[in-house]
């Protein structure tokens, strides 16, 4: 874990070097586990996903995580991630779940890039949580 002694961090650069090792070993591949994690972490997630096409849902995930990483750069919604907060809500998806989905995000990482350290997750962390908690808290006010 990141000490007292910590190195200054560029949590952008840490971030997108970290998810260009990952897309370079092949999309696909991070995207099948990372959903393998996430119907694993939960009999909920795992009947949600029962009849889904798979390569359907990691197009969705990699549109996902595009809009995660352009809302933690300027802080905006758009079209696209508040028709997906919408879905969501309207799926009634538990505040639970988003933590479960960066949760299984981050593992996912852990496993897919070499370079895997202690400032390389909290680099993924930062980027991920303010559009996390945009759904989150969308879902919740939704309620």
């Amino acid at each position: 874990m990141p000490t007292k002694e910590s190195r200054s961090a560029d949590f952008n650069k840490l971030f997108n070097d970290s998810f260009e090792r990952i897309m370079a070993r092949g999309s696909e591949a991070f995207y099948q586990r990372f959903y393998e994690h996430f119907i694993a972490a939960s009999p909920e997630v795992a009947k949600a996903f029962a009849n889904t096409d798979m390569e359907r849902q990691y197009d969705m995930l990699s549109l996902s995580l595009m809009q995660i990483m352009s809302f933690a750069s300027d802080r905006r919604s758009n079209p696209y991630i508040e028709k997906i907060a919408n879905i969501h809500a309207r799926l009634s998806i538990s505040s639970d779940l988003f933590g479960m989905w960066g949760r299984c995000l981050i593992a996912t990482v852990r496993e897919m890039d070499d370079h895997y350290d202690a400032h390389v997750e909290l680099a993924w962390r930062v980027t991920i949580a303010p559009g996390l908690e945009f759904m989150r808290a969308y879902c919740e006010l939704a309620e």
